[in-house]
Parts: structure tokens; C-alpha cells; sequence
């Protein structure tokens, strides 16, 4: 190992701990696919015996430090820094490493620096500013293994020295043909820079570093072309032409407060049949006169009543039938302070950051048809009464984060600022999102004061450098819902899945987020949305995107094709010679290719757009999946309605006039946020543990819990992948395991969530919100029996502390699901959260425990005779105090879990009971999840020769039908 390592072999190195941490292999796979692996897998057996004997390296996006080989700092010979304004000259930025993190340690080490240590870096390290007296004399201590600088080039982000970052807004593609040009880097574009200080401060220091910062930068000839701006209590904005971003990230990073520079990512925006798989129970649902459809839920009023859901969008037009109210106003405010009271039937409050309208056919107004829409008439009967969001009686808390307009004010509420550019002015785009410069100190806050307890967010941003990494803006979600923790945020994973792997934007890589990717709609709503097309306008669409590729030179024949699709009659012409264009506006081809595969075009399959995992540093996401292609609601007029829609029986009229189809992980987010209010009404109103609602029984729900209920009750896809990258080409989903980094835990699936008296088929369900939290070094355990040969699933979610942007793995707080089974005669069987089975060279087959992750989930599909069942949740590392987390179990219980009194002490036996892990419960096929320690990051990047194979091994995996004893000889292989 070296102590400084290029971003190419992190790179590979991310890969390669991936890989051989989360792919195993059947009796199909070849040999050379195991060899491949395998090779990782050596390296990665020498980097535990390094870390066992305590030589443990510090993990940093841009630099990983071998501590045995990096000297640790020498004080007396340290000068001191002459750039320092506003602070004690010899405070300085250190990395402190402890033998351990307790929190007897860290009491002991903080005792001794005066200050305490909050920012978190792998391994067992903090970030911290202190005196360089206080952090020698530390340094002597006997649990502190090592002291260092944090030094300038630690605080860079990977991306300011490799130039491969973007500033002004890529071109949207039409959904289907990928026509996104690519813009070329201008030296002269303004990139906005985000600047993290180590630790909250009052708002008068970060200030007064923006000026030293400033000063500086006038002293080194920047002034000219920069500007800084302080915008929260940890962060600050520098505006500097691209040009220059080495040079001033440079002088920026000198300053011993600054933690992390990178540059800012663009953010951009990303139901009647969609409902119907939400919920999940189509063969016992029923439909009204009208043909809306009733289901289980609906029958005890789960509807999202009383629920009010943050929306941050392009706007919203609330003269839409589907939001209008006849009897009262939207009450619109400019400042994030003024918090407006409305009883207006759909909109709680309007916080019009960048306007106060939606533009025609705009995203927001899609967005909330699908969480709440229903028409204003409760009573109407037309086509239209018949299409509703998931959450048809909830409200909004939203947010106008979109320029309709030519040109929107950076912020109108200026204290809370946005990302545009140095002049404050924000250009009207469609696709475009322009979000307060904080989302932890100016975005949620004003949403969660209006009651929004759940938040949906169809917009992220992508840069394709960053291989789904961890962000400032994670962070910030991350820090909001770990102070808030009773605040769900729900994000899109991003429309590039088709590239492969590693294709989550951000925020969606933030660990405390619900992200969503998009599966299929059903068969039907394929062929049914034929009807919903103007198909004249998707010719005219194609011909525009076609046309900004194609027509700079105006006589050339793809310009002259371009412009003659003028209706769906020339689209249809010219698709018999080009089958892609045809398959996007002519109606004949499109429905041709939709008949010609019901499970490609079905709900059981992935679409191929929707982003996919893992995280850079190997986390699962997407969390979930829901339907997210072709999605149809409320089309918005840019408030030109005044609730005139919904009023004839007539299609054309009604139907296609006020509805919109769409596509992306965009809408696949708002069904999932709607749905998520339902769970949270099922506690709060009662629902829980009796099924009934029981006002007595009522239970405020953290966001964990609401987490942990939807990827409990998750539905592995049973279909194919879709088309997209070459690598997924109508490859069955079937063969993926569950969790994956194609769709997480499953589809988002209602009634296996919840437990519901009037469904005899619903689950039992266990939950214990743990509020207190627990320790570090501590276990709680429960303990019951279930009925033989019953499915069984746990799942543990816990609300991490924000990692520091500079980590390269995110995982603060560390906790532990185990569910250990007894069965009659003795054989004991432990499975840990995630299922990471592993088989050694002596043919033993082990478990490797979770150490990315904050979710957590083991599936046991049928349960052993007698047997007798312990879950339970321990904490490797938590850095302070205790970490709260949420518990649910389902299955059919013959006892309710408790408190273990006694249970029975058996040796772990050569046998390994298990059915199922996380895949299809149903199909009684073994499988085994895809988490796993990164710990291989520290092997070296020798493993590059591999990582082709292996990819291709990842692929190509095969699953078997086995029984529900498995043994260490057939058990499958995971290296």
C-alpha cells in the first residue's frame, strides 16, 4: 500500500471491494469468473490481517493515509500558519486517530483537547480544530494510535484536480431516444464551489472566514473574477471561472477551518394503474361504477388524511382540477420565515422561492398529481374522478425551486440564496431545479415547520465522474434528518441506469433518504396509455431534440430528416427505415413492440433508465423500486384553468386534454412518497399492532420506521431488466439478488408492509421504534416462535450520522442485525443483515457482518418446525451517546417478540438453516444479499486485471432451487 493513491486506483480498488464482497456463484459460473474474483477476494483476506493487527488506514476521498508508513506530526518542529483571521493563530485542522471509538475513549481524548470530536473519518478517526498543545498531549495518550495534519490537499474533492465537473445545465433528453448533447467546457463559465467548515459555526465566523477568505484571494491577484459568499452556519459559496478553480481551491483549502471544496452539482428534475401495484393486492381488489379502484386500504380510509407532504418542484398549478378548491385561496409566501396558514383542500402553504407558478405541461404539477391529486368535486363521475394519487386526501407543504419564467431572482428570499451563478440571476429551463443553497439550514426546515413529515424530491444531480458518490448535499440530508428524525426525504435515483452501474445521483446517495428507482407499469397501462398520447406533439418533440443535434449545418440530410417530423404520419414513414424514432411517436410501432413482450412491458421488470448502485463507497441503493414508466396524471395549463377540467365525458375532451404521460425515476418517487403518508396515517391513527384503527394505540413514527416498513415489506422483480446498456439486455431480474444495486430490496409492495385486520393474507407485524437508541458494545434481543413453515422477515434501519464529505466510506454509526433460529432438535442457524455468506478454503460457510450500511434486512422464507427465534440488534461502533433505530419484524407469530427470558444455548452446527434469503420468498429459490464490508478497499489496485471478468460474472448469475437445509458443501459460493 501506499500512502497517497491515484483516483484511478481508488477507483478500481471501490470495484474491486465491491465485488468481492458482494458476488457469489452458482454451479454455472465458470472457472475462470471465480478465478477473477477470486483475486480480490486474497487481497481482501490480507487487508483484515492488517486491520487485526491494528495498523489501520484512514479512508479519504482524495488521499488514503497508511498510517504505518505516513509519520505522525511532530510538534516541535511545527510552524505555525499566518493565514488565520478571526481565530487563535495556533488552532489548526488535525486527524486524530483512536485505537478504538467508545465512548470512554473519546471522553478521554476530548478531556485532554478541550473541544470535541464530531466529524467522523474511517478508521476510528475524527477531524478536528484544536490547539497544537492540546492535540500533543493527546497524542501521548494511550488510546490515540495516531495524530496528523489534515492537510490543504486532503480537503479537495477528486474532481477539481481531474477538470471533470459541469456548471451550466445539460439539455434534457426526450425519454426514449437519448438525444442529450454534450457540452463542451467553457474556460470562461462561472463554477459555483461548496465550501464545508469542520464544524457549525455562528453565522458572524463563517463570515469573517468568508472575508479572510476573500482578502486572500485579493492578495493573490483572484479578486477580480470571484466571489464568496457566506451561506450557513458550515458552509460557504465560491463563484470562480473555470479556469481558475485549481488555483483558488488551493488558497481556499490553506484556511484551517475549511474541511472540503467541491465543486456544486447541477440539479435537474429526473396514476391510476402505477396505484394498483403500490398497493399490490390485485386480486382482491374491486372498482367502483366508475372504474376507480378500491382496495383493502382504501376500505379502512388509509388515504393520507391528516398527512401533510413536502414537495420541492418546477411548481404547481393549483387551478388544476386536481388541486383546485372553489371555497379557499393558496396562501403564497416569498420567505422561507413566514409560515402561512391555508385551509385550501390540497396546498398547506406555497413558498415561492423562485416563482409561484408552474409552466405548461410542468413537472411539479405531475409530481403532486401523483401523491394527492383527486378531483375537487368528491362527487364527480366523469373519466377523470376516476384517476387519483396515492394519497388522494393528503396536502402539500411546496416548494417553487423552478424558473418558469425568462429569468428567476437568485433566491427571493435572499438570506436562503441558490446555486445559479455569481449574478444571482437564475435562466428559465424546464428541466431545472434552482434549491436553496442549504438544504439542511434553508430547504427542509421551512417545510418541516409547516408539518411536512415526509418529503418528496424528483430532482438530483449527476456528475458521470463521480461514480454515485456521497456529496455535500447528501450530507446536508443526511444532517437534517438525524436532528429531525421524525423526517422521511424521498429521492429519485436518476435517469442514467442505461450506463450500467454506479449511476445514483445525488442527494440519492445520502444514507437516511428512501431512494427510489423505477420498475415498469403494468401491461395494460402500456397499451391503455396509447390513448393518453398526442402523438402529432411527440413527432414535433422528437423533431426539436432531433434538430439541436443535427442542424448545425442546415443542408445536411439528419438536419433535413429532423425537420420534416411534423405529425405522427411522417413519424411513422420514416420509422419503417429508423426503428428507434419510430418506436418513440409513432403510435402502430410503439404498440407493436408492446405486444410483442408482456414482460418487458410489465410490472414485474426494471426499467432500463433507472439509476443504479452502488454507492462509490458500496452501499445499497436504490432502496427500492415503484412504477416509474409511463406514468400518467395531472397535466399542468400554467393556471389557466380555475378547476375547468373533469367536466365531460368526452376522451379527447377531458382525459387527454388535463392528463400527462411521463417517464423517470421522477415519478416512480412521488407514488413512493404518497404511499410512505399511508404508512405514516397507519401509526399514527392507530393501526398498529391490531390492524384496526385504535386511537389509543396511536404512534408518531421516526423516519427509520417508516423506512424500515416499506423495505420490509419490499417485493423482489421477477421480470427482465429492460433494455439499456449492453451488459442488462433483457437479462431476468430473477437471477439478481435481493438486495441488489439494480433494485435494492424489491418493489415498494403495501400489503406486505403493513399488517391489516380485514386482509386474512397480511403479515404479523413487530415494530419497536427505538427512540433511546443503544449504546456502543451493547445488544437488545427478542425472542419468539412462529408457525412452521411460515416466511419471516427483519429488518433494521437507523438514521446515521452525516459523514464528512471528505470520508470515503460513509458509515458513522455502525449497528448489527443478527436472527438467530433453534430448531426442535438443536441445530442453530444465525443469519446477520444482508446475508453475507461467504465460503472459506476450508469449506465452512460463514458470515461476514454489514459495515456499509444503514439498513439492514435478513428473509427467512419458512421457518423450522418448533423452532424458536431470537432477533437481535447490537452496535459495533457508535461515536456518541446512543444511536436510536427502528425495528420491524413480520411473519406469522405464535408468540409476540419480547424481551428474552430464556432461550435455548446450542454450539452453531455444521448445517445452516435457511430458505430464503432477501429474493423472491415465493419461489423458494436460495439467495443471498449484496452488502458487505469494504474493508477490501485497503488491498491494493492490483485487482484491476479482474474487475472485466468479474463485471461479467455479476451479470450472468444464476440462482437454484435448493431446500431449506443447506449445507457447507452445495451452499453457494461468495466470495
Amino acid at each position: 500500500t501506499q500512502s497517497t493513491w491515484g483516483s484511478a486506483q481508488v477507483r478500481t480498488l471501490h470495484v474491486c471491494a465491491y465485488l468481492s464482497t458482494h458476488i457469489r456463484f452458482s454451479s454455472h459460473s465458470t472457472r475462470s469468473q471465480m478465478k477473477s474474483t477470486s483475486a480480490c477476494a486474497l487481497l481482501v483476506l490480507l487487508s483484515v490481517s492488517l486491520v487485526a493487527a491494528n495498523k489501520q488506514p484512514i479512508f479519504l476521498k482524495s488521499h488514503h493515509i497508511d498510517t504505518t508508513t505516513t509519520p505522525a506530526v511532530q510538534f516541535n518542529v511545527d510552524a505555525s500558519s499566518s493565514f488565520i483571521r478571526g481565530l487563535p493563530e495556533e488552532n489548526k485542522q488535525f486527524i486524530i486517530q483512536l485505537v478504538d471509538v467508545t465512548e470512554q475513549t473519546k471522553t478521554t481524548v476530548e478531556v485532554v483537547l478541550g473541544v470535541p470530536l464530531t466529524t467522523y473519518l474511517p478508521v476510528n478517526s475524527f477531524a478536528v480544530l484544536a490547539k497544537p498543545s492540546a492535540v500533543e498531549k493527546a497524542k501521548a495518550l494511550s488510546v490515540v494510535s495516531w495524530v496528523g495534519h489534515f492537510e490543504p490537499s486532503y480537503k479537495l474533492s477528486p474532481s477539481i484536480a481531474s477538470g471533470n465537473y459541469r456548471a451550466s445545465m445539460a439539455t434534457s433528453s426526450v425519454s426514449g431516444l437519448n438525444l442529450d448533447p454534450i457540452i463542451p467546457k467553457n474556460p470562461h463559465e462561472v463554477i459555483n464551489l461548496n465550501v464545508v467548515l469542520v464544524k457549525k459555526e455562528k453565522m458572524s465566523t463563517v463570515q469573517d472566514v468568508a472575508s479572510s477568505l476573500s482578502a486572500k484571494l485579493v492578495a493573490s491577484s483572484f479578486s477580480a473574477v470571484t466571489k464568496v459568499k457566506a451561506v450557513s452556519p458550515k458552509k460557504i459559496s465560491v463563484f470562480v471561472p473555470r479556469r481558475f478553480v485549481a488555483a483558488v481551491s488551493s488558497i481556499v483549502a490553506e484556511h484551517p477551518l475549511v474541511h472540503w471544496i467541491e465543486p456544486v452539482v447541477p440539479m435537474t428534475t429526473n396514476n391510476l394503474h402505477a396505484r394498483q401495484i403500490m398497493h399490490t393486492d390485485l386480486d382482491k381488489n374491486v372498482l367502483k361504477s366508475n372504474n376507480e379502484l378500491v382496495t383493502a386500504f382504501d376500505k379502512v380510509s388509509l388515504d393520507g388524511s391528516g398527512e401533510i407532504i413536502g414537495v420541492g418542484d418546477s411548481g404547481l398549478d393549483f387551478s388544476h382540477c386536481f388541486f383546485h378548491d372553489d371555497k379557499h385561496s393558496v396562501e403564497v409566501t416569498r420567505s422561507d420565515s413566514k409560515l402561512p396558514k391555508s385551509e385550501h383542500r390540497k396546498v398547506a402553504a406555497y413558498w415561492a422561492f423562485m416563482d409561484d407558478k408552474d409552466g405548461v405541461g410542468g413537472h411539479g404539477s405531475h409530481v403532486c398529481g401523483s401523491i394527492a391529486g383527486k378531483h375537487y368535486k368528491a362527487s364527480s363521475t366523469s373519466v377523470l374522478g376516476s384517476h387519483h394519487g396515492t394519497a388522494p386526501a393528503a396536502r402539500f407543504a411546496f416548494t417553487d425551486v423552478g424558473c418558469t419564467s425568462g429569468q428567476c431572482t437568485c433566491g427571493i428570499d435572499d438570506q436562503a440564496g441558490c446555486t445559479c451563478d455569481q449574478q444571482g440571476g437564475c435562466m428559465g429551463n424546464p428541466r431545472a431545479v434552482y434549491l436553496p443553497a442549504d438544504l439542511d439550514h434553508f430547504f427542509f426546515p421551512w417545510a418541516y415547520k409547516m408539518g411536512a413529515r415526509v418529503h418528496s424530491n424528483s430532482w438530483g444531480g449527476r456528475d458521470k465522474s463521480a461514480e454515485s458518490d456521497y456529496d455535500v448535499n447528501s450530507a446536508e440530508v443526511d444532517t437534517f434528518v438525524h436532528e429531525h428524525p421524525d423526517f422521511l426525504p424521498i429521492f429519485a435515483a436518476g435517469n442514467d441506469g442505461a450506463e450500467g452501474l454506479t449511476t445514483i445521483g445525488s442527494p440519492g446517495t445520502a444514507k437516511n433518504a428512501l431512494t427510489v428507482g423505477a420498475s415498469r407499469n403494468t401491461h395494460s397501462a402500456f397499451l391503455a396509455g396509447l390513448d393518453y398520447t398526442d402523438w402529432d406533439a411527440k413527432a414535433v418533440e422528437a423533431s426539436q431534440q432531433l434538430s439541436e443535434m443535427y442542424c448545425q449545418d442546415e443542408t445536411s440530410q439528419p438536419c433535413q430528416l429532423a425537420r420534416s417530423l411534423t405529425s405522427e404520419a411522417v413519424c411513422c414513414e420514416i420509422g419503417k427505415q429508423f426503428d428507434t424514432l419510430g418506436k418513440f411517436c409513432c403510435k402502430a410501432q410503439v404498440a407493436a413492440s408492446i405486444n410483442a413482450d408482456a414482460v418487458l412491458f410489465g410490472a414485474t421488470s426494471l426499467a432500463d433508465f433507472s439509476g443504479k448502485g452502488p454507492t462509490k463507497d458500496g452501499r445499497i441503493k436504490p432502496d427500492i423500486v415503484a412504477p416509474g414508466d409511463v406514468i400518467y396524471s395531472s397535466r399542468s395549463h400554467g393556471g389557466a384553468l380555475d378547476g375547468q377540467c373533469g367536466r365531460s365525458d368526452t376522451f379527447d375532451n377531458d382525459v387527454k386534454a388535463n392528463l400527462m404521460g411521463d417517464s423517470g425515476t421522477s415519478m416512480a418517487t412521488p407514488l413512493t412518497a404518497g404511499t410512505v403518508a399511508l404508512v405514516r396515517q397507519y401509526f399514527r391513527e392507530g393501526f398498529y399492532p391490531t390492524g384496526a384503527r385504535v386511537e389509543a394505540n396511536s404512534l408518531l413514527p421516526s423516519a427509520a420506521l417508516l423506512k424500515a416498513t416499506v423495505i420490509n415489506g419490499a417485493e423482489a422483480l421477477t421480470g427482465v431488466l429492460g433494455k439499456g446498456a449492453a451488459e442488462f439486455d433483457a437479462k431476468s431480474i430473477a437471477h439478481q439478488l435481493t438486495p441488489s444495486p439494480l433494485q435494492g430490496f424489491g418493489r415498494l409492495a403495501l400489503n406486505s408492509s403493513l399488517y391489516l385486520a380485514n386482509d386474512n393474507s397480511a403479515p404479523k407485524m413487530f415494530v419497536k421504534d427505538s427512540t433511546k437508541g443503544i449504546s456502543s458494545k451493547h445488544t437488545d434481543e427478542l425472542c419468539f416462535t412462529a408457525v412452521a413453515g411460515s416466511s419471516l422477515r427483519a429488518t433494521l434501519v437507523w438514521s446515521d450520522v452525516a459523514a464528512a464529505p471528505s470520508a470515503a466510506v460513509t458509515l458513522v454509526n455502525d449497528l448489527d442485525l443478527a436472527v438467530e433460529v433453534v430448531t426442535a432438535a438443536g441445530k442453530k442457524s444465525v443469519l446477520l443483515g444482508n446475508e453475507n455468506w461467504k465460503k472459506t478454503p476450508t469449506g465452512a460457510v460463514t458470515q461476514q457482518p454489514d459495515r456499509v450500511n444503514n439498513v439492514e434486512r435478513v428473509v427467512v422464507s419458512s421457518v423450522p418446525s418448533k423452532a424458536q427465534v431470537k432477533v437481535s440488534v447490537s452496535s459495533y461502533r457508535v461515536t456518541s451517546g446512543a444511536q436510536p433505530y427502528a425495528l420491524v419484524i413480520t411473519g406469522d407469530f405464535v408468540s409476540q417478540p419480547s424481551a428474552c427470558s430464556a432461550f435455548p444455548s446450542v454450539e452453531d452446527n455444521s448445517e445452516v438453516v435457511v430458505a430464503e434469503s432477501s429474493a423472491n420468498a415465493s419461489s423458494s429459490s436460495s439467495s443471498s444479499s449484496n452488502s458487505g464490508s469494504l474493508v477490501g478497499i485497503v488491498v491494493g489496485s492490483v485487482c484491476a486485471v479482474s474487475v472485466v471478468a468479474a463485471l461479467t460474472a455479476f451479470v450472468v448469475i444464476r440462482r437454484r432451487r435448493t431446500s431449506a437445509v443447506m449445507d457447507a458443501d452445495n451452499a453457494f459460493v461468495r466470495l
